[in-house]
């Protein structure tokens, strides 16, 4: 069995207390390797590791020569594409068509964020008489980055590469079920030079490092991304440290069609959008919203769809969906189902795994729809994260905006029609930090996001995104050389 080491300090180490975690694979059940149970011991090490390589190296490198080290990082990724892909596809079971995807994506956003580098700049200030100021946009010195298990190398590119090119040193915590490709950034860091300390990941359950992360007095920025309980306990812990922290929380995107859309597009999207990792997306569009027109055309076309979507092992290029994450996330997807079931809506196909023999040792879910969904169903109102619809319909546009808005949550929304006014109308009403209109999930490191409501805090990607590594300082001179009196005198 592989036993694989954390990086902390530049050395490749077992956690203090000994201890292992068995990463499983979610398609066959097998354990695919072992990692180190971190401790809170493990996390005070890396942090001191990280502060002081702050403090000794990494701020006082140019930023040109930080760039230097990140594109070096994404030809790196680029050169070990295939590997990487392998590894996140075994790890938590994204078909291998995907994670082929997701690792060039990624070597891409370290690029952006390398362009940037030596781009960050302050402005100078409109200021009284004989005085001059500016502000300075300053590095935090340690960043926390606790990535989720759904897109794991993905979000490494999207909280490492803005954090190192802001002049921070950064740790990584993956999720406890994939692991493997947040080693394997950090080994390729460190051989592309990244000083000691720079580049950390710990790895092991996330609770009490989680807290302890948020917390610790030298972490000075945290980022976050999972699910919206997980989020206030990082939220809380953090009120130790008075850190700076951006969240990327639930969602429950309402995906909304009006009678003029192109419904060929819409049909292909609506499934897209839920099916797509196994609906295991913050911004899946898991409540589709249907005038009630066109439903029984729009259903008619997506419940076939839907059905030939090949559900399989995660390394066949025909595979669409493979299997949920974890057995725990298996579980919780089930019981959703059958919450739809009691509260009064209408399975209209999957609800259950496929009845391929060689798929029943892995977690394994077929595509799901529900009809007949009311906007106060469970179904409707919680993030399930996984391929199970919520079809709804309204009867207007009003209609439509009041069910969308009617959840805790507002990461997302899609929006198809051709009318140009209900466009910007709509936009305008959806309390959502993403609206798409005639597409759905495009997402890059160009395009800053964040959720309303319960869904975020603070923004990830894009410019917005940098700027969330960096703390303003205002620096003011007085240029007279003269002594300042009291106004007394």
């Amino acid at each position: 069995m592989e036993q694989k080491r954390m990086l902390i300090g530049g050395e490749w180490v077992e956690a203090g207390s000994g201890e292992w975690s068995d990463n499983l694979n979610p398609h066959s059940g097998e354990v695919i390797c072992q990692v180190p149970s971190a401790t809170v011991e493990d996390v005070d090490r890396a942090v001191e590791a990280a502060h002081k390589a702050y403090y000794e190296t990494w701020r006082e490198i140019h930023p040109a020569d930080r760039a230097k080290l990140m594109f070096k990082l994404a030809d790196a990724i680029d050169e070990c594409a295939d590997d990487i892909a392998r590894m996140e596809t075994a790890d938590m079971g994204k078909p291998y068509n995907q994670s082929s995807g997701d690792v060039p994506a990624t070597a891409d956003i370290f690029r952006f964020y390398a362009g940037i580098a030596d781009k960050i700049e302050g402005e100078c200030l409109v200021t009284p008489a004989k005085t001059f100021g500016y502000t300075l946009h300053e590095p935090f010195g340690v960043v926390a980055s606790i990535t989720p298990w759904n897109f794991p190398v993905v979000m490494i590119g999207m909280k490492g590469a803005p954090a190192l090119a802001a002049g921070n040193c950064t740790i990584f915590k993956p999720a406890s079920s994939s692991p493997s490709t947040a080693l394997e950034l950090g080994r390729l860091a460190t051989e592309v030079g990244f000083p000691p300390g720079v580049v950390q990941v710990i790895t092991g359950e996330g609770g009490a490092m989680g807290s302890r992360l948020a917390g610790h007095p030298l972490v000075g920025k945290v980022t976050f991304t999972g699910s919206t309980a997980v989020g206030r306990k990082i939220l809380e812990a953090s009120i130790n440290n008075i850190a700076k922290v951006t969240l990327e929380l639930g969602g429950k995107t309402a995906n909304i069609v009006l009678p003029d859309a192109d419904m060929d597009m819409a049909v292909a999207a609506a499934a897209r959008t839920i099916f797509l990792n196994c609906g295991q997306i913050c911004t899946a569009g898991s409540r589709l919203l249907l005038h009630e027109s066109i439903k029984d055309e729009f259903l008619a076309k997506l419940i076939p769809l839907a059905e030939s979507l090949k559900v399989g092992d995660p390394f066949d290029e025909a595979t669409k969906l493979g299997p949920i994450s974890s057995k725990q996330q298996y579980d919780t997807v089930l019981s959703y189902i059958d919450t739809g079931k009691s509260e009064g809506a209408t399975l209209l196909t999957g609800g259950s795994g496929p009845d391929d023999p060689a798929l029943a040792h892995g977690f394994y879910v077929s595509p799901t729809i529900f009809g007949d969904v009311t906007a106060d169903m469970t179904i409707a109102q919680e993030e399930i994260f996984g391929p199970v619809l919520s079809v709804t319909t309204f009867k207007d546009e009003d209609e439509a905006v009041e069910i969308a808005n009617g959840t805790d949550y507002g990461l997302a929304a899609a929006l198809w029609t051709r009318d140009v006014s209900a466009v910007h109308n709509l936009a305008a009403r959806l309390e959502a930090g993403i609206v798409w209109v005639n597409c759905t999930n495009i997402f890059g490191p160009w395009m800053p996001y964040g959720g309303y409501k319960v869904s975020g805090l603070g923004f990830e990607a894009g410019i917005e995104g940098l700027k969330e590594f960096t703390r303003v300082k205002t620096v003011l001179i007085d240029t007279t050389d003269t002594p300042t009196t009291w106004p007394t005198e």
